[in-house]
């Protein structure tokens, strides 16, 4: 969500959004978690860069703000060790992130299509070629 283009994180968040309000309304199970997600930088530079993108990203979409916290290597509540990654030069912290089970999503989704439209067709030909 800090990725330093507003679009980019306003999209993000408003898929956090959207996907949260689905299930909620659906009652949609598939095993929709609610969790912070942490971020670790092992390089200084990886961090600087991330700092930056995470500057730009609080000024140009401020509502993020509210949702990330940076951890440095004098932060103690939480610090980078509390966090799990006590080699770390910094860390995010992002409290809109979710885990999800995504088939049971999407095979919920179009159960629930076929019966509600008769005539609802489904054509997929998407054929795996590689896994890396």
């Amino acid at each position: 969500m800090y990725s330093g283009d507003a679009e980019v994180t306003r999209f993000e968040m408003a898929t956090y959004g959207f996907i949260s309000e689905l299930l909620r309304e659906s009652d949609i199970a598939c095993d929709w978690q609610p969790r912070g997600a942490v971020a670790a930088f092992y390089s200084q530079a990886d961090f600087d860069r991330a700092l930056d993108k995470f500057d730009r990203s609080c000024v140009d979409a401020p509502e993020i703000v509210d949702h990330l916290q940076v951890v440095g290597p004098n932060s103690t509540a939480p610090s980078l060790g509390d966090l799990g990654v006590g080699k770390a030069k910094g860390a995010i912290i992002n409290t809109m992130a979710a885990s999800l089970w995504p088939y049971k999503l999407v095979a919920r989704i179009v159960q629930d299509q076929v019966q509600e439209h008769a005539d609802f067709s489904l054509h997929t030909n998407t054929p795996v070629t590689s896994l890396e």
